[in-house]
């Protein structure tokens, strides 16, 4: 059963009946690569675990996660009725 869960493509169940898998609206790679790899590790670990706060996480497809992998907002973006809220957040 597809639905959207905080305006991203996801399901209430994943593949063969297990929940959605919950996923970080950026990869901490993507945060390396844009900068945070100059922050000391306390500012790392404090934004690892601000991400991690289940109110940040978005459940998704699995197809959505691929595509999105640890790119950044220049190189992918999702469906246009989202693309705000991902680029924001």
């Amino acid at each position: 059963m597809s639905e959207r869960t905080r305006g991203y493509p996801t399901r209430r169940r994943g593949v063969r009946g297990r929940p959605a898998r919950r996923r970080r609206p950026r990869a901490l790679v993507e945060a390396w690569d844009s900068g945070a790899s100059a922050w000391n590790a306390a500012r790392r670990e404090a934004y690892a675990n601000y991400l991690d706060r289940p109110e940040r996480l978005v459940a998704v497809t699995a197809r959505f996660n691929r595509q999105k992998a640890d790119k950044d907002p220049a190189q992918w973006l999702p469906i246009e009725a989202v693309r705000c809220r991902y680029v924001a957040e």
